[in-house]
Formats: C-alpha cells, sequence, structure tokens
C-alpha cells in the first residue's frame, strides 16, 4: 500500500510558477495546482518573477498582468525576448481585461488568458491544457 506521500509524488505533473500580488489569488492558485500534483512556486511581481526563472526555469508561468515593479506583460516581453525563456508557455490571469482584449493578449504570446474571479478548477484545467498542447507531455 502506497503512502500519501507517495501517491502525491506519483501525480507530480510539473514546476508552476505563480505571478500575483494578491495573497488570495495566491493562496488559492497554490492549493488547487498542488492538489492536482503540480509543484509551485509563488511571486508577488515582475521582478521577483524574472529572478525566480533564472532561478529555476519553471514548466510554466501563471501571470497576473496588473502587479507592481514590472507589468505582466512586461515580464512577458522580457521572456519571449530571451532564447533560454521564449519557449516557457505563459498564462495571462487578469482582472484588467476583458473578452475582447483575448485576441491581443494572445498575440502578445500568452498561451491562455483567464479572467478574474478565476475559478480554481478552471485555472487547473488551464494549466493542464497548457501542459499537453504545449509541452505534449500526458497527463498522469
Amino acid at each position: 500500500m502506497r503512502t500519501e506521500t507517495e501517491a502525491v509524488e506519483s501525480r507530480r505533473r510539473g514546476h508552476v510558477l505563480i505571478v500575483d500580488d494578491d495573497p488570495d489569488t495566491q493562496f488559492i492558485f497554490l492549493a488547487a495546482l498542488e492538489y492536482a500534483g503540480y509543484r509551485v512556486r509563488i511571486e508577488a511581481d515582475g521582478v521577483g518573477a524574472l529572478v525566480a526563472i533564472r532561478q529555476e526555469v519553471p514548466d510554466i508561468v501563471i501571470l497576473d498582468l496588473a502587479m507592481p515593479l514590472l507589468s505582466g506583460l512586461e515580464v512577458l516581453a522580457q521572456l519571449k525576448a530571451d532564447p533560454a525563456t521564449r519557449a516557457i508557455p505563459v498564462i495571462a490571469c487578469t482582472a484588467t481585461a476583458t473578452l475582447n482584449d483575448v485576441p491581443m493578449l494572445r498575440d502578445h504570446g500568452f498561451a491562455e488568458v483567464l479572467l478574474k474571479p478565476i475559478d480554481p478548477t478552471i485555472m487547473v484545467t488551464a494549466v493542464d491544457r497548457v501542459r499537453l498542447s504545449v509541452l505534449h507531455e500526458p497527463l498522469e
């Protein structure tokens, strides 16, 4: 019989970086993603995100657009300009955009666009979808 730790380890799906300055969003996304088997790191601003990505490249980034220090669009631009980080799929997570903005955000390079408030199960589904489509890895 497997222990709970072994069961969780067998479900690990990759490393997700959550970049959002709202503590409630951080907590909800962290809990949902860890429950789904992802390893998660949280950063509260764009500068911290870039530092974290240089320390350990995540498989997927969830990026708020309206943040202190560097906006999500500025972070995305830096990631896409660097050959070492260009291929990291980035999911926009925003309360400042509307459905009309989604095509423009996708044109900037976001793999998915989530409009706040976001149901945690929808967010996990989006991460799974990006993982399947961009990383071409089967879910366990």
